[in-house]
Formats: structure tokens, sequence, C-alpha cells
């Protein structure tokens, strides 16, 4: 914005009339851009400020078990389609992800008009009084740290109402899936998931979205 020119290592180098403006008093090396740490796990880019903190693969911890199901899956991976969209949330930053981690609570609630718009799998949950076998519906996960999900056993595509493209996605590639990972993990594979990475990425398996807060 000011013309300020940052070295790739990212100090500062110029400042535009720094004599003139800034009488020749700025500490360059304190105001350099601030380094952060980049790792990658199955081609997600993950950066974090703290230089005294685990490595990606020790904080994700057992939760790499359950992600390599989707991050991997029957090929090579997931790529994320832009552009993004943005909104606003007036709450504390971690609230969200907490509630991805485990609030089911909610969906028949707050999203009661949509299931009932879009039926399959899901119409059953509309209002929170439908008479379904909840404790067969599907599991809960949680690890160290935060990490977790909620599945909905058999729901992948239950959210699209012309999912047959998902489906047959699905079934073509749950063999090798299950030959990779083993039976358990091919359930998870074909079911729907409500997720996150604490603190800040939740994600949708089978609807498909993945939010930074």
């Amino acid at each position: 914005y000011h013309g300020w020119v940052y070295g790739q290592d990212g100090s500062l180098v110029d400042v535009p009339l720094e004599s003139r403006c800034y009488h020749n008093k700025l500490d360059k090396q304190e105001l350099a851009a601030k380094s952060v740490r980049v790792e990658t796990y199955k081609g997600f880019i993950f950066g974090c400020h703290d230089p005294e903190a685990p490595s990606l693969e020790d904080y994700l911890g057992e939760f790499r078990f359950y992600l390599d199901t989707i991050w991997e899956g029957g090929g090579a991976g997931l790529e994320l389609l832009g552009p993004p969209m943005k909104s606003l949330l007036h709450c504390n930053w971690k609230v969200p992800v907490e509630n991805f981690v485990g609030d089911g609570y909610h969906v028949g609630w707050t999203h009661a008009a949509a299931l009932g718009q879009i039926g399959g799998p899901f119409a059953g949950l509309v209002g929170n009084r439908a008479d379904i076998p909840f404790d067969d519906l599907g599991l809960q996960f949680t690890t160290r740290h935060g990490h977790g999900f909620g599945l909905v056993d058999n729901a992948a595509a239950g959210i699209h109402r012309k999912g047959d493209g998902w489906n047959k996605y699905l079934e073509d590639t749950r063999g090798e899936v299950r030959r990779k990972f083993g039976a358990d993990r091919e359930r998870l594979y074909v079911g729907h998931w409500n997720g996150a990475i604490f603190p800040n990425c939740s994600f949708l398996y089978g609807t498909n979205t993945f939010k930074i807060w």
C-alpha cells in the first residue's frame, strides 16, 4: 500500500521516503514480515505462527486415520474448487468448529425447511420429531486436540437431490478404499461427515464444503 519492499526472506529492504517521513529511525528488523511455518498433509496446506507448536502430523495425530479415508479415498484425493464464499459470524471464533465436530442436535430443526425440500435419507430428521433409529444412524468420533466428526451412514450423497453420479462414483471407488483401508473405513467413505480440525477448519464430506474460520 505504501510501496514498502520485502525480500524473499521477509526482511524489509526498502522504504520510500524513509529519511523524510521516518527520519531514518525505522527498526527494519522489527518491521520485517512475520514468518509462518508451512506444512502439508495430503495436499492441504497449513500455516502456523507458533515456532514451538508440534508438527502438523503430530497435531493431527490419530485423526489422520479417519482423514485419510476421504482425503486420499479411492483415487487421487480431493480437490477444492473456488471461488470461495465469505460470511461474517458475530460469535467466538471457536464456536463454529465445536459445532461442526459434534452438534447433530440442531440439524432437524435449523435445517428443517431445506431437508424437507431435498428429501432423501435426511428427511426423517425434519423437526426433530421423527421416530427413526437414532442409535443406529451413524457414529461419533473425537480425538486429541479437539478434532472430530459425526457420521451418518450411507448418506454421502444424501444432501444432493440429483445424486446418481455421486453415488455411482462412490460405488466405483469404495472397493479401492476397502482394499487400502479396510471395511471399517469403507463405511466411513460412503457416509456423510460433519467434521472439524480444531481450531479453525471445518468440513462437510458428502455435502462437500470446506470452511476456514
